[in-house]
């Protein structure tokens, strides 16, 4: 059994510290040698170890009500370490860096409800505690005689009424010692909260099973439809609107599965589409095309957001929205990214760039169809197409735990990758003809070999202003290779003139 203890001490009260809980260890075991006894001791500074199986949280600053408590936990099979918050002072610092998600809490209420401290209000101390931890069980107690009749009490029957929502228990404290009636309810709420991981873990499991075994039934299927598709010469004139150019066979690919998945969906419960390629390579454009040939959703604005473009602190104002007061400069109420999109399509570019606290939140909205404003008190439900893109590989990301593996599972999608301008290149005179347009330029033939020969490491978007470059350069209506050249090597030296006068300032 390992305690870690959560109390800044000095040198003194530390060796005083151990003995208790070495002793502790002792009272509990029945044995008086210590030897062999685990006991690591924390102040706000240190890390807290991750990975904590069977995590009991116990938060009392009582010696005689924590011999108790921690004397029931230990006796019960499932709980391998157990944390003690001792200090109301530390309370907030430690219980936001905990990694572990504990598989039971005990809370003395009175230990926060100090009047001038930042948790003086028990049932803010609670709601903190579910909103970290919402499907841990629960015990809490007070002291009654203290708080006063809790019938009468407005604090306590507020308290109660949110046990009582969530299936937790409250106690009174001077019956904890004595009352067999609590050891029954923390050894069933622990058995019971087992059960529930386990059947979510086996639910999680088996989600994923499901839709493995319905992306291998539909490839088949799939694969039939995308050849007939692939060697049609029709196409569907929204995709030059949009545009979204190209009659090579990776890019026709791209278009089937655009035809395919626009309208293929549960209205309840719509699949998202995840995006991934290369830099430049046209996801926004392929959002677009979907969201365009979307019959129950075109009649409303794409919501687009660039996910590295929200500060992290931002993040809640921007998708959330806030009411009036929700924070020092809500002045009035907004209307956030999620609200906007309802009906609509939400495109998120960059969310490979989003921190992990974000996608953390983003991954509840997603489940809970759900989200409030900050500030606000009401939920509101919400039904858009989530469509997002980025050039990260997110399936490493998840392995190198930088992504979170819960949102990567909900956002995949049978979308291929993006084919790079390097795996199309029969798309190029297409492209440079759309791009010159414009400018009611041409390129001839040998300019438009030349381009491909070219490395453009930023895809479709390195092509682009090569093209509108050399069109406003070049006054001949026939651009050949020469011009192409003259241009280039031009911006070249250009480029390499500011880096010198960079590197001449600096130094």
């Amino acid at each position: 059994m390992n305690y870690f203890i959560t109390d800044k001490l000095g040198l003194p009260q530390l060796k005083e510290q151990v003995e208790y809980f070495l002793n502790l260890e002792s009272d509990i075991r029945g044995s008086e040698n210590s030897a062999d006894k685990n006991c690591i001791f924390l102040s706000n500074e240190d890390d807290i170890p991750e990975n904590l199986e069977g995590l009991a949280l116990v938060i009392d600053d009582e010696e005689n009500a924590l011999i108790d408590i921690v004397n029931y936990l230990s006796n019960n099979q499932f709980v391998k370490n157990i944390i003690c918050i001792k200090n109301r002072s530390t309370f907030n610092n430690i219980i936001t860096r905990i990694k572990s998600k504990p598989i039971f809490i005990s809370l003395d209420f009175d230990i926060l409800s100090v009047p001038g401290e930042i948790y003086n209000d028990t049932s803010a101390v609670y709601l903190r505690i579910k909103e970290l931890y919402p499907n841990v069980p629960l015990i809490g107690y007070t002291n009654f005689e203290e708080s006063g009749n809790p019938e009468r009490s407005p604090e306590t029957k507020k308290l109660t009424k949110l046990l009582n929502k969530n299936n937790d228990s409250v106690f009174d404290k001077k019956n904890i010692n004595s009352s067999s009636a609590y050891n029954n309810i923390v050894r069933d709420k622990i058995r019971m909260s087992k059960i529930l991981e386990e059947n979510r873990k086996l639910s999680q499991k088996n989600s994923i099973l499901s839709k493995e075994n319905k992306q291998l039934k539909t490839k088949s299927q799939l694969q039939d439809e995308e050849i007939k598709y692939i060697t049609s010469e029709i196409e569907n004139p929204l995709f030059e609107e949009i545009p979204l150019i190209g009659t090579s066979a990776p890019m026709k690919r791209i278009k089937f599965f655009v035809e395919k998945l626009a309208n293929s969906y549960d209205p309840d419960d719509i699949e998202p589409i995840h995006l991934f390629g290369a830099s430049g390579t046209g996801k926004e454009n392929i959002a677009k095309a979907i969201h365009r040939l979307d019959k129950k959703r075109c009649h409303k604005e794409l919501v687009e957001v660039d996910c590295t473009a929200i500060p992290e602190t931002l993040f809640e104002s921007e998708m959330f929205g806030y009411d009036k007061g929700g924070h020092s400069t809500a002045t009035t109420n907004k209307i956030g990214r999620f609200e906007e999109a309802n009906g609509s399509t939400l495109f998120l570019d960059e969310i490979g760039d989003l921190t992990p606290t974000n996608q953390t939140k983003l991954l509840k909205v997603l489940q809970d169809k759900k989200f409030r404003r900050v500030g606000g008190t009401k939920d509101i439900a919400v039904n858009f197409r989530l469509i997002t893109a980025t050039n990260h590989n997110l399936t490493e990301m998840v392995s190198e735990k930088k992504f979170n593996e819960a949102l990567f599972n909900r956002i995949s999608s049978l979308f291929p990758p993006i084919p790079s301008l390097k795996e199309r290149k029969d798309d190029i005179p297409l492209l440079i003809s759309h791009f010159a347009k414009k400018s009611k330029k041409s390129f001839s033939k040998d300019a438009i070999e030349y381009i491909s020969t070219l490395p453009l490491q930023g895809n479709i978007r390195d092509l682009q202003k090569i093209v509108k470059q050399v069109s406003q350069m070049v006054s001949n209506s026939v651009i050949e290779v020469g011009d192409i050249e003259y241009v280039m090597n031009f911006q070249c030296q250009s480029t390499q003139h500011e880096t010198t006068l960079v590197s001449t300032k600096k130094n």
